[in-house]
């Protein structure tokens, strides 16, 4: 490239010849030579000079600048630079409308705009596209330099900082357009946006009344770039952006339209910040389309718009409680309410709601929906069917006599197992029903009659579904060994670990911190009682997580040596511990010991004894690293 400039700069006008481009392709061109005979396009070769006048900014002036056809490009911006002081690198020509793009300095004026030379009327503008200060990192930019790239990025920002001109960001981007082929580099656009707009714009009071205001009024587009920065802080300071632009947006219904198409923009705060635009009817079906709460901020004669209606129930279903009395019995609106939220049923009117179509719809999107049906049909079977099969629960809301069918009951159930809540007494005692909301969910056993929670075959397939059903089982069956066991094993199962009878009370043993935590407080106690021996279980249990200490049954609390363990790991455990443990003097020192106001809870009887014996503790600790000392020397 270096080559060819120099080239193109020494060429002597005493040759014959001049240059002509030997390709189109991509790529800087390269020349041959041509006879001096020849023509572009009709004008004979002259090495008279021609004066150019170009207009240097958008109408700031004007000035002649004089070229022939040995004129490089390079060569051309560095006369404009001298009569508008614009640095070569910052300028940005324009000639008939097409930009002169600056990767071809090197070549010749008359190749690449001969308009110049044959033209009478030709329009060259030059333009600036960057700071002066700026211009200098254009070369590295136009090679590809990534370090140019970042310099460029900080100088604008710290020239567009010390300037407060938010317009020259236009300008920029103009330049970045050229250059920025990749996301990253777009990001750091916006992020040149963002940085601007919150360190020159500190939100509080009046500040609407400097430079935010100045630039809204002055300019259209800042408005619409500023909502293009997503980032956390640029969200928070929409609303705010939004009311200092209230009176464009007040003024400009095509703005307001365009913003309520914005996902940035909450459709309500737009009307909040300028109330005029409820006017609009355009306006409202578009934000219809992103919120159906704003039907009941439009307008008395709006509101009864069919298709402003259609619109906003069918965006929100729950936006048929707004809906005027007088429309709550049309179909075609109820209908398109409950499509998208079943549970709309409740607002439309009582007519519609005993409506076989619309109430189906309605649980067909929303089971519970059933609720709002009138009393007819939440006696149907079809209907109900179809709601419980969306949420068992549902079966809540039918008729009597369905509740205590057994289908219905065991399609509900099947679905959801607390669904037993719901139904008969009758079909709360029968076995196959139960099973079936137990394997659903493991708590549904609670929902089960007395007899059923006392039966060993009903209790024994609960438990294979889930351990969590042996704390709804009866208190006989709780004590049972086999039952104990088989909870265990289910418990050990979901986290992966298997074990067979003779080896469960080593593997519980070896996860007692799992066991520990997971099981609720009839396994727990069950476990110790009934399964592991107290003392092993109690020790491993504080030695995982002493907080755990709290969560086991009174006799193993009493243990002394499982007491003295808890209470050496966290001595807060001694005010937790039986009355017959707290009693014991080795557990009372080694509580004292480690927290001296522990002392407030020892036995009176207990102080002096239990003092003495913590101060001769510390002297050993004291005494015990000197005979050390003396033994080693």
């Amino acid at each position: 490239m270096e080559t060819l400039r120099k080239r193109a700069n020494t060429w002597q006008h005493s040759d014959s010849a001049d240059l002509g481009p030997v390709s189109s392709g991509p790529g800087p061109k390269t020349h041959r030579r041509r006879s001096a005979s020849s023509t572009s396009s009709g004008a004979e070769f002259s090495e008279s000079p021609r004066t150019v006048q170009i207009t240097f900014g958008l109408s700031d002036g004007s000035a002649c600048v004089q070229v022939d056809q040995l004129t490089t490009l390079d060569k051309f911006r560095k006369k404009i630079e001298e009569v508008t002081q614009i640095s070569r690198r910052a300028q940005r020509i324009i000639v008939n409308s097409s930009a002169l793009c600056s990767d071809q300095d090197h070549m010749l004026l008359y190749d690449i705009a001969p308009e110049i030379f044959y033209s009478d009327t030709v329009d060259v503008r030059v333009l600036r596209r960057c700071s002066d200060s700026q211009a200098r990192w254009l070369d590295l930019l136009e090679q590809g330099d990534e370090i140019a790239r970042a310099g460029l990025f900080s100088g604008v920002a710290r020239d567009l900082q010390e300037r407060s001109d938010y317009r020259r960001m236009e300008r920029f981007r103009n330049v970045l357009q050229e250059h920025m082929m990749n996301d990253a580099h777009r990001y750091a656009f916006h992020r040149l946006r963002v940085h601007l707009l919150h360190e020159r714009c500190p939100f509080g009071p009046g500040v609407w009344c400097s430079e935010v205001c100045q630039w809204l009024a002055e300019d259209e587009n800042f408005l619409e770039m500023a909502l293009e920065v997503n980032t956390p802080a640029a969200e928070v300071q929409t609303p705010i952006l939004l009311y200092g632009a209230r009176e464009q947006i007040q003024s400009k219904p095509a703005l307001a339209r365009q913003l309520a198409s914005n996902a940035r923009v909450d459709p309500l705060v737009l009307a909040d910040v300028a109330p005029q635009v409820l006017q609009d009817r355009e306006f409202l079906l578009i934000s219809a389309r992103r919120c159906g709460a704003i039907l009941p901020l439009a307008p008395a004669e709006m509101q009864q718009d069919l298709e402003l209606v259609l619109t906003c129930v069918a965006q929100t279903g729950g936006a048929l409680r707004f809906v005027l009395p007088e429309l709550k019995d049309n179909k075609e609106i109820v209908l398109r309410a409950v499509q998208t939220s079943g549970l709309a049923l409740e607002h439309a009117s009582p007519k519609l709601r005993d409506d076989e179509e619309v109430v189906l719809k309605a649980v067909q999107g929303s089971g519970l929906a059933l609720e709002f049906a009138s009393n007819r049909l939440r006696a149907q079977r079809g209907i109900v069917l179809m709601a419980v099969s969306q949420d068992g629960c549902a079966i809540q809301f039918a008729a009597t006599e369905l509740r205590d069918d057994q289908e219905v009951v065991k399609s509900a159930v099947q679905v959801s197992g607390q669904a037993l809540k719901h139904v008969s007494s009758r079909l709360q005692n029968v076995q196959e029903v139960v099973i079936l909301a137990a394997k659903r969910h493991p708590q549904a056993l609670q929902h089960a009659s007395p007899e059923l929670r006392c039966d060993r075959s009903t209790v024994m397939d609960a438990v294979s579904a889930s351990f969590k059903a042996f704390e709804f089982a009866g208190h006989d069956l709780r004590a049972d060994s086999q039952v104990i066991r088989l909870a265990a094993r289910q418990l050990l199962a979901t986290h992966g670990l298997q074990a067979a009878d003779e080896e469960l009370p080593k593997v519980i043993e070896s996860n007692v911190l799992l066991v520990s935590k997971e099981a609720g407080q009839h396994l727990l106690a069950a476990l110790q009682t009934g399964l592991l021996t107290t003392r092993a279980f109690g020790l491993a249990v504080v030695k995982h997580d002493p907080q755990l200490y709290r969560r086991l049954e009174e006799h193993v609390k009493a243990d002394a040596e499982v007491s003295l363990e808890a209470v050496r790991r966290l001595p807060e455990l001694f005010l937790d511990m039986p009355f017959q443990a707290r009693n014991q003097l080795p557990i009372q020192i080694a509580a004292v010991a480690q927290r001296p106001e522990m002392i407030s809870f020892v036995l009176p009887t207990d102080v002096k004894r239990v003092l003495a014996a913590v101060e001769k503790e510390k002297a050993e600790k004291v005494l015990q690293p000197a005979a050390l000392v003396l033994e080693s020397s």
